[in-house]
């Protein structure tokens, strides 16, 4: 066998090799839970699993039992292992008017904010599940009135 051919074995052998990584993404692994909030099923929203070590986000939708599964490259295939940062974003309806306007949240914004949310999970190999547990209050604060003061003067 002549050194180009052998070059051309070696060649196609690498490529056969390297061919199923460029194929497909990295492993994923079922991720599944509940989102609960007052003691109950929060019945819609969007689940999002933000990688700390960079990666892909994985992204589920709420049902009306408060129960997702986690979807990153095709549907339903979970998240790769790794550490998350969860956020949670549940509405009480779609956006309306032009420009949209978001209505009003059914959870505390704290979860809605990758900034702010405290919420963080976990993925292994094999199955997962990832169950949330919201506190806090959906109520906006607002500051006292005195009487008879206008403030900011």
């Amino acid at each position: 066998m002549n050194r180009s051919m052998r070059v051309s074995f070696v060649l196609v052998g690498a490529f056969l090799v390297g061919l199923p990584a460029c194929t497909s993404g990295p492993r994923t692994f079922p991720v599944k839970g509940t989102v609960m909030y007052n003691g109950k099923p929060v019945p819609k929203g969007t689940v999002l699993f933000t990688p700390m070590n960079g990666g892909s986000t994985a992204t589920g939708e709420i049902n009306e039992d408060g129960t997702y599964r986690l979807t990153t490259y095709k549907p339903g295939d979970g998240a790769c292992v790794g550490e998350y940062r969860v956020v949670i974003m549940a509405m009480e309806g779609p956006l309306q008017g032009d420009p949209p306007i978001a209505p009003p949240p059914i959870i505390p914004d704290k979860y809605s904010s990758l900034a702010l949310s405290d919420l963080k999970a976990t993925v292994q190999e094999g199955d997962n599940v990832c169950d949330f547990t919201l506190v806090g209050s959906t109520k906006k604060p607002t500051a006292p009135k005195e009487e008879g003061k206008e403030k900011w003067r």
